[in-house]
């Protein structure tokens, strides 16, 4: 656990704990909250964008007919999906704020729903990550591909 959380980046996990905050606020009524919960949900889909430019980079494996060959490049579908992530979550704040054009407090009626999806987008990003992480760290481990290259830099 304490390893999924040293991959979020340092806006992401103020925000996230600025958004909760503000939740509590918001449920308990308190005066102008639902503008800091605004706030703090712009902060954290920053946050998640920079997460995805991050960890969405297709990576090197050490095997140059996975690395080289599109369909055959192992994390391209984590990236592919963390991206659909991301775009399905600004889609979704973008309906909120045009649905709220026309319809009267439709913001402040669906902030609950719009804090359940900033954190299971936050959470299913880093189960992507771990996923994949974890596979490309068992596919170098049983090559061994990736402790010849440490050996050389090490002079060993």
């Amino acid at each position: 656990m304490i390893n999924r959380l040293k991959r979020l980046n340092i806006l992401q996990i103020i925000s996230t704990i600025l958004l909760t905050i503000s939740f509590i606020l918001v449920l308990c009524n308190v005066y102008n909250s639902n503008n800091l919960f605004w706030l703090c949900l712009g902060l954290n889909m920053g946050g998640y964008l920079l997460f995805t430019t991050k960890w969405s980079n297709e990576g090197k494996t050490w095997y140059s007919k996975i690395d080289n060959k599109y369909n055959k490049n192992l994390t391209r579908k984590p990236s592919e999906t963390i991206f659909f992530m991301l775009v399905a979550y600004y889609i979704l704040i973008c309906i909120v704020v045009i649905a709220d054009i026309f319809i009267d407090n439709f913001m402040n009626e669906s902030i609950m729903a719009l804090y359940v999806i900033a954190i299971l987008c936050n959470y299913l990003g880093l189960v992507v990550v771990d996923k994949t992480m974890n596979e490309v760290v068992s596919l170098i481990e049983t090559s061994g591909k990736g402790k010849v290259e440490r050996k050389k830099k090490d002079g060993k």
